[in-house]
């Protein structure tokens, strides 16, 4: 099972766990491929509730690239996209990040 505190992994870009049921399919934020799923799974939903030793029965998505080199570079330009301030900074990050997902293989 995988975790979100894993360094290759970060919840609602590459990773997801929706309510058992929710969701049929889901495309990965960072690269737009779909995840793959592992069906109703009985974990925690987070750091708290695991804390708090609750669970739930979610479906699980990752995407089956998140170990590739491209796609944690290509997580960090999207998510530094989110924070970008200035037009001409988000016009160069997308550049980047295009010519990035273009060249992938």
């Amino acid at each position: 099972m995988l975790c979100e505190t894993t360094s290759a992994l970060k919840k609602g870009w590459d990773y997801f766990c929706p309510l058992a049921g929710k969701v049929k399919s889901q495309k990965c934020h960072v690269c737009g491929e779909f995840c793959e799923v592992e069906r109703d799974v009985f974990m925690s939903s987070c750091c708290a509730a695991a804390m708090a030793k609750m669970k739930s029965w979610r479906d699980v998505f990752t995407c089956s690239h998140v170990h590739d080199t491209w796609h944690l570079q290509a997580r960090q330009l999207r998510q530094q996209l989110v924070s970008a301030v200035g037009r001409r900074q988000r016009a160069m990050l997308q550049a980047d990040l295009d010519e990035l997902l273009r060249e992938r293989c």
